[in-house]
């Protein structure tokens, strides 16, 4: 099971505060529909968080492929400040359930 998200910086740009990133909206936005879906068709928290998570793995061989590729780490870069931003975002209201 996939609980934990992945934390590592492709370079120091994904250590920006959520706040700042132009994702944060979507992201919020994105993790408030996964919310809604909490209780539906049986989805819990941890399903939710199985859905949304990038596992540790597949954020190392992510961040690989970015230094190998250079021309390819933004994208990489702003997916997954846009996973840890949404992530972050799902948690606040879970935790205050």
């Amino acid at each position: 099971m996939i609980v934990e998200r992945w934390a590592g910086p492709v370079n120091a740009l994904t250590s920006q505060s959520r706040s700042s990133n132009r994702e944060s909206p979507f992201a919020r936005k994105e993790a408030r529909i996964l919310f809604a879906m909490l209780g539906r068709n049986g989805d819990a928290v941890n399903s939710i968080r199985e859905l949304r998570a990038v596992a540790p793995e597949s954020g190392a061989a992510l961040t690989g492929y970015a230094r190998k590729y250079p021309e390819d780490a933004a994208g990489i870069e702003r997916m997954l400040r846009f996973c840890r931003c949404m992530g972050e975002e799902f948690e606040q209201p879970v935790l205050s359930r």
